[in-house]
């Protein structure tokens, strides 16, 4: 960190705020971009979205307030086809507030046997980003994961998915506050399998971080 002073460490967030907080639901304009701003004084430079596939106006809104809070928006896509994905895209990209589009999120969680069709999402969205850098990137399993989901070995789970779907980042989730207690040590071994994996396939690593409870974590 200290020899790379003028690079901002990415700190991100699950998911968008919640639409009903927009605008058309709250009946007060500018709601949404103050909740964004509350979000960039957290201390959050980007944010993963979550409902916005659903809906034609919603990615560019939130692209919009993103970019009036000095955030980039990360579109999320899992569970959409290419053909769908190439039209919000494209939408996403003809805005005036494109430049604040900072990544293109395909797949969620994929099993091994999911990685083939991973690759051809994250290949498709390359193509309707066209000439543009934006990142494209799934979201691996942990290590705890069920053997079997993971092709019975963890490392080679990841590896082949570097290999195979060839994305921009390699991102996973852990949720290592469970009931029953931490699970912190574990997560140190996801850590460092998956830093290894992601410095030999020369990708950067966004590791996750779990900052509030959720359900049964």
């Amino acid at each position: 960190y200290e020899s790379t002073p003028a690079i901002p460490l990415p700190i991100g967030g699950w998911a968008t705020p919640a639409s009903a907080l927009r605008d058309g639901y709250t009946g007060v304009e500018g709601s949404y971009d103050r909740v964004w701003a509350t979000l960039a004084e957290s201390g959050v430079n980007f944010m993963i979205t979550l409902e916005e596939w659903s809906s034609g106006s919603w990615p560019l809104e939130s692209l919009s307030s993103a970019k009036k809070a000095g955030l980039t928006l990360w579109y999320n896509c899992a569970g959409m086809s290419a053909d769908y994905n190439a039209e919000k895209l494209a939408a996403l990209l003809a805005s005036p507030d494109a430049d604040a589009l900072g990544a293109v999120y395909v797949k969620d969680e994929p099993s091994f046997d999911g990685i083939g069709e991973t690759a051809s999402l994250i290949t498709a969205a390359r193509e309707s980003l066209g000439e543009t850098s934006i990142p494209v990137l799934g979201n691996l399993l942990p290590t705890y994961a069920p053997s079997d989901w993971v092709g019975g070995d963890y490392r080679t789970y990841v590896r082949t998915y570097l290999e195979t779907a060839k994305p921009d980042i390699l991102m996973f989730d852990f949720y290592p506050y469970q009931k029953g207690g931490d699970n912190i040590p574990n997560m140190v071994v996801n850590n460092a399998i998956a830093k290894e994996e992601a410095d030999r396939a020369g990708v950067p690593l966004y590791t996750y971080v779990q900052t509030s409870a959720d359900s049964s974590y």
